[in-house]
């Protein structure tokens, strides 16, 4: 190493140059390490440091890439190449040999003047035919009809396919409930990067003028058309408040309400809203004072690290179904984690985990009954317009009376992970990332850096800790669960009758396969 300079030093960070046997090398430290914010804006991501040399870029946490070279889209001189070169001199040359003429044999200045004139005006055309039917490329098409649209789009366009384009990261965490996604809180909490936000809770819920959404599951997907066509904008407008402007939409929260006040503020419109308010009123007397204080808790959180990026936890699992809705509301920083559970440990988890089970204590029949009961009103989705179609074989089920709880939830959890899969194939592989909770218990270490690593932050030590304890130890507990480890997850290989495993497997066998759960062998 030799040749080590300073060649810049700001509030947020510093770079040093040194030749590393005989090459450059650049290397770039952040300072701000508590500013999210801006270590992006010193880094171009949200690390700590990073390495650059002629031929790759080694980003700390995130891994080594090639260095990109990105093209120029001004369109200049030299895009001419040889020709313009040629007609340029040719011009100059023409142009001194007329005024050679001019002084040697005394031709009228007014014939030479106009002699002039149209042998420019001639080159110029022809300059002009020569650019306009070499320049093939799209970016000269563009620059031809608005030379200032072009590089913009041009721009815009590069940004959208470079997978190396990095963007402040909100997170969105969905899954169908009960399937283990409110370990990733431990990847989240008390980050100085992070603000985790779970929806809904007593004070955070989403508006229901326009559409009720279900507490359990819906049928009803929504894409990025119903957003650019103006639909739902109430709930367009909460996201965008929770956002863009998190610390004012938790600051306008009021505190002091209580349970029985908040239930006269709004009349129930029909049976699922009353199951709804029956379902948060079982709450025990001091979860509204806990929603309170963690709301406190925020404000504070936001206050000391006012950088830290949303991540929002939606509990219900109607929004596996409307990813591409929220990707158009949030735009390109949206980080989708969809997580998924083995139907098998799933349905264990719903019907064997806990006494009464969480099939009695969510209310899963009338959530069921209600999601196919005939209504007319304009936010219901139809088999025209908004349904997911894959429902049809959960809506033939709960139509049999003699279908058990076992195929209920099988079709349920079949229904709605294919319509999710199908969904969502749309979004970028830079927005969205379906991880399996088993991989999250077996391999947490593994698991946490693919997760950081997509949302272009590195894995900290202390949210990897957290991870490997909520995973590992045994002392972490899921809700209705109890301990969790990684052999508390195949409980159901071992207490679940061989009749119910045989019926998941024969209905969701083909997705299963296709998400690598291989069926269980005796």
């Amino acid at each position: 190493v030799s040749d080590c300079r300073f060649t810049e030093s700001s509030k947020y960070g510093l770079r040093l140059s040194l030749s590393v046997n005989d090459s450059e090398v650049l290397v770039s430290l952040a300072t701000g390490y508590n500013d999210l914010n801006a270590r992006f804006s010193y880094l171009g991501f949200g690390g700590y440091a990073k390495v650059e040399n002629a031929d790759q870029v080694t980003r700390f946490g995130i891994g080594t890439e090639t260095a990109q070279k990105h093209m120029k889209t001004k369109l200049n001189i030299s895009q001419l190449g040889h020709k313009g070169t040629i007609i340029l001199g040719l011009t100059l040359g023409i142009a001194l040999g007329l005024l050679v003429l001019h002084w040697k044999f005394y031709v009228s200045f007014n014939k030479l003047m106009r002699s002039i004139l149209i042998l420019v005006i001639t080159l110029w055309l022809t300059e002009l035919l020569i650019v306009w039917g070499t320049c093939t490329k799209p970016l000269c098409a563009e620059f031809n009809s608005d030379g200032t649209e072009s590089e913009s789009n041009a721009g815009v366009k590069l940004e959208q396919s470079d997978p190396h384009v990095f963007h402040l990261p909100t997170v969105v965490i969905t899954s169908l409930p009960s399937s283990g996604a409110e370990i990733l809180k431990q990847a989240f909490y008390n980050s100085s990067d992070f603000v985790y936000l779970r929806v809904p809770t007593e004070y955070l819920d989403i508006p229901e003028e326009e559409f009720e959404i279900d507490s359990f599951v819906d049928a009803c997907e929504w894409g990025a058309a119903d957003a650019k066509n103006g639909h739902f904008t109430l709930i367009q407008g909460w996201f965008h408040s929770l956002i863009h402007s998190t610390k004012l939409h938790l600051q306008n929260i009021q505190l002091h309400e209580s349970v029985k006040d908040r239930s006269h503020m709004s009349v129930s419109k029909d049976r699922k809203k009353w199951h709804k308010n029956k379902e948060s009123n079982i709450r025990s007397k001091g979860s509204l004072s806990r929603d309170a204080e963690h709301i406190k808790q925020l404000r504070s959180h936001l206050v000391a690290y006012p950088s830290a990026r949303v991540v929002l936890s939606l509990s219900s699992g109607s929004w596996t179904l409307k990813l591409p809705f929220l990707q158009e509301v949030i735009g390109p920083s949206l980080k989708a984690l969809y997580i998924i559970r083995d139907p098998r440990s799933w349905i264990y988890t719903m019907l064997y985990n806990s006494k009464p089970s969480l099939y009695s204590l969510k209310n899963i029949p009338q959530h069921l009954g209600l999601l196919f009961k005939e209504d007319k009103s304009e936010d219901k989705c139809t088999s025209e317009s908004g349904y997911a179609f894959e429902y049809e074989s959960l809506r033939r089920a709960v139509q049999n009376s003699e279908s058990d709880e076992v195929s209920l939830l099988s079709y349920l959890w079949q229904a709605n992970t294919e319509a999710a899969l199908r969904i969502n194939q749309g979004l970028l592989q830079t927005n969205y990332l379906l991880v399996k909770f088993e991989e999250i218990v077996m391999f947490p270490e593994e698991t946490a850096e693919k997760i950081f690593a997509f949302l272009g932050i590195p894995l900290s030590p202390a949210s990897l800790n957290q991870m490997l304890f909520a995973a590992s130890t045994g002392l972490f507990h899921l809700p209705y669960e109890g301990e969790l480890s990684p052999s508390s997850i195949n409980n159901w290989k071992q207490s679940m009758p061989r009749e119910d495993i045989r019926i998941i497997e024969s209905i969701c066998g083909t997705t299963m396969d296709l998400l690598g759960y291989s069926e269980l062998v005796d």
